[in-house]
């Protein structure tokens, strides 16, 4: 068997074109304001994308980037400054942080109708309450790749091998009201070689090259390759990609799978989040006859 390979480069194309569309009929920039701590190469390739893509779309970009040893009130101070901005609709603080930083206490800074990204844990109770909330970029970028197979996500045995509850909680929500099973476990687990042998699904994100090698896959099995490292100069996943590509029925590659699809749906998000503040400013203008009114 050789994989069916998920292009998410042509994915992020058709969610781009379609948000361009959008910015230009809503008479309002868009800013994204990108929050990064320290020089992670894979956190710096990301960020980079994310500029790119947004000067394409005509999405306003700003970045703050602060030495690897600075302290949490400086980069809390920040976020809270871009909260209060008009002209910023969306913020992300680039993850992970460096060692020291206590990441759920700066993304809880973060507005919640500004958290792009979607990890704030406002936006996860939303979630868990409410079957048609926003969902947050990642898990929807996730979904519109596993579209791709034709599959359905109903009775589909899936893995999710994380190290960190702010990435496979919401995922895990979302994946159950589809109707799949769902087991998270962590990349250091002894149970990840018998979870993955019934994995119809495989989603991982840790950040370790090679965690994941065909000889330990189901035969078919779809896999999101969400792990991002650089090696050598060049960007690798979590999964064996040469090895499991002859095992599994589709796989996304690193790069060109997870990761521009991500971005795209993050850009979405922000053009989304500032069509949401201009129907909100132009339902709260009173008309001309309510200010003549006023005027009275």
């Amino acid at each position: 068997m050789s994989a069916r390979i998920i292009d998410g480069r042509a994915v992020a194309r058709r969610i781009l074109a379609e948000t361009r569309s959008e910015i230009e009929s809503i008479d309002m920039t868009p800013g994204l304001g990108v929050i990064m701590v320290g020089d992670d190469p894979a956190s710096k390739v990301y960020v980079r994308k994310k500029m790119e893509a947004a000067k394409r779309i005509g999405v306003h970009f700003e970045s703050l980037v602060f030495p690897q040893d600075t302290d949490e009130e400086t980069i809390v101070r920040a976020v809270t400054e871009m909260n209060a901005r008009d002209d910023i609709h969306g913020i992300v603080v680039q993850l992970p942080l460096p060692k020291g930083l206590d990441t759920d206490r700066i993304v809880r800074t973060i507005d919640p109708d500004k958290d792009v990204d979607g990890f704030h844990p406002e936006l996860i109770r939303r979630m868990s309450q409410d079957p048609d909330c926003r969902l947050p970029g990642l898990v929807e970028g996730l979904k519109l790749l596993f579209d791709e197979t034709g599959l359905e996500l109903n009775g589909q045995r899936t893995v999710i091998i994380s190290n960190s509850e702010v990435f496979s909680h919401p995922l895990k929500l979302f994946l159950e009201r589809q109707g799949a099973g769902v087991e998270t476990v962590r990349g250091d687990s002894p149970n990840l070689a018998s979870a993955l042998g019934q994995a119809d699904l495989l989603i991982t994100a840790v950040g370790r090259p090679g965690l994941v090698t065909g000889q330990m896959l189901k035969p078919g099995t779809v896999i999101l390759d969400v792990g991002t490292t650089r090696v050598d100069g060049r960007v690798v996943g979590d999964v064996e990609f040469e090895t499991a590509s002859e095992v599994a029925g589709w796989i996304t590659p690193v790069p060109g799978g997870v990761g521009p699809v991500t971005v795209a749906m993050l850009l979405h998000n922000v053009a989304r989040l500032a069509k949401t503040k201009r129907r909100r400013i132009t339902k709260n203008k009173p008309n001309a006859a309510a200010r003549h009114r006023i005027g009275d």
